[in-house]
């Protein structure tokens, strides 16, 4: 037997009660929505680069990235008691995914300008990245992003540009 216990919720102050006050839960939501401009998805993390690259006014080439350490494997087919044990569990984490999966599809929705456009160029400049560093591990885009022992990074920007210039 395993304990589940992950409650994300809780990283954003809210204690897990056995009996919930829902007006209380409702609360600490509105309060992650007035405090938080944009909660990304892993799922959609394409999507949500897309939209943090329109807040930060920052270019496709500022949010391309290559993935690693992927792993794929094979997962384990969920029961349907397993689904009801994590429903359950893990009620308020799945309330709190699905808000601000909501949340995140009405942004693209109000997205100002074309975000399918945005979306295909974001993708082809990635696998132009992607080719051009199979070719040249040299290549600039090649390079990776190094968090410094003082909290700095280093190569983390391309764009000088600010936001609102041209």
């Amino acid at each position: 037997m395993f304990r589940i216990s992950s409650n994300q919720i809780t990283w954003f102050g809210y204690r897990i009660r056995r009996n919930i006050i829902e007006t209380e839960f409702v609360q600490k939501l509105q309060e992650l929505d007035e405090d938080l401009d944009l909660v990304m998805i892993t799922e959609y993390m394409d999507e949500s680069l897309i939209l943090l690259k329109k807040m930060m006014c920052w270019t496709i080439d500022d949010i391309v990235f290559e993935s690693r350490r992927v792993v794929n494997r094979k997962r384990t087919e969920t029961t349907h008691v397993m689904k009801e044990i994590l429903s359950k569990t893990l009620k308020e984490d799945i309330r709190l995914y699905d808000h601000f999966n909501k949340t995140l599809w009405q942004k693209i929705q109000n997205y100002d300008g074309h975000f399918d456009k945005d979306l295909r160029k974001f993708r082809a400049r990635e696998s132009e990245m992607k080719d051009a560093c199979a070719k040249n591990k040299k290549h600039h885009y090649c390079k990776i992003i190094v968090a410094g022992n003082d909290g700095t990074y280093a190569q983390l920007s391309q764009s000088k540009r600010i936001c609102g210039e041209s």
